[in-house]
């Protein structure tokens, strides 16, 4: 409630002022010239209009926002909307200084600021689509602030994974693995393909691909890799349920290739940071099995895909 104090004090002096006005300009000059006390009274209608809008957007903001909002959704609104409203709040405020102080009509107002909000909304029509794009966003939700997402380029070296910080009007920003600040415009956002590691399950599962010489016999290596994937895992990071597993894919001309799978929680991890842990085990149980992957102990392919 402190912060509804200072505005609606604000406005209760103003109020008092413009009440008392004509008195007040008596007790300072009797010979106060006429336009000096229309100025007085219209900037006392003028401010008095303004404070009120003031005190509105900081009762939406504890009543609102602070109070219902945090209660229904079980976090923070964003920002955005806060801003759409109280945007609204102040030209509702705007229009009724013109309609009410200045006496003129809020029409033609309405009117010159389409025709001017079609030339700038032509010269900023991308800033423009951002904002709707954010908008957009916001309502759909494909992703919220703490999310790790993978965003898909034109080629997979191009796929960006990081870590949803904040969602602003035109631009939304992350912080990749290493610890790299990305911002990228909000109608990129819209027309790239994305996927949500966390979304509503944070459970995620990170496929590896290892080749090895053909003539191995396929229990070992598969009982090497599971054992590895067993050990990585602490039931809270890399996860005990669902079971990892290791399926054996394609064997041509490279070797024989193996899937080794396991599932680790986006809440604690990072895809990359799944992938390096899962790596790291595997290496070690290949090294401690005398096992060998056609191009030696690393493998001639590592992806990691999730899903």
């Amino acid at each position: 409630m402190k912060r509804l104090l200072f505005p609606v004090l604000t406005l209760a002096t103003l109020i008092g002022l413009l009440l008392f006005s004509e008195g007040i300009a008596a007790q300072f000059s009797e010979n106060l010239e006429a336009v000096a006390k229309i100025y007085l009274r219209y900037g006392l209608q003028a401010a008095i209009w303004l404070s009120g809008a003031h005190v509105v957007t900081r009762l939406i903001e504890v009543v609102l926002w602070d109070r219902i909002s945090k209660r229904l959704l079980a976090k923070e609104p964003p920002r955005i909307f806060k801003d759409i409203v109280t945007l609204l709040v102040f030209a509702v405020a705007i229009s009724g200084i013109v309609a009410t102080v200045l006496d003129r009509s809020i029409t033609g107002l309405w009117a010159t600021s389409g025709i001017l909000g079609l030339v700038v909304g032509f010269a900023l029509k991308d800033m423009i689509l951002d904002i709707a794009c954010g908008v957009s966003l916001q309502m759909e939700k494909p992703f919220v602030i703490g999310d790790w997402i993978e965003i898909q380029g034109n080629r997979p070296e191009n796929h960006v994974v990081a870590r949803v910080t904040e969602i602003n009007w035109r631009t939304t920003r992350f912080k990749t693995t290493s610890k790299n600040l990305v911002v990228v415009p909000n109608r990129k956002l819209c027309d790239a393909t994305i996927t949500n590691f966390r979304a509503e399950d944070p459970t995620c599962r990170a496929d590896i691909l290892l080749v090895f010489d053909p003539v191995l016999p396929h229990d070992e290596v598969s009982e090497v890799l599971l054992d590895a994937m067993r050990k990585a895992a602490d039931g809270e990071k890399i996860l005990h349920k669902p079971v990892p597993e290791v399926r054996l894919g394609d064997c041509n001309l490279a070797g024989q290739a193996y899937e080794a799978r396991f599932f680790f929680s986006s809440m604690y991890l990072s895809p990359g940071m799944a992938k390096d842990l899962g790596m790291q085990a595997i290496m070690k149980s290949l090294r401690t099995a005398g096992l060998q992957t056609v191009h030696g102990v690393l493998p001639i392919t590592a992806q990691t895909r999730y899903g």
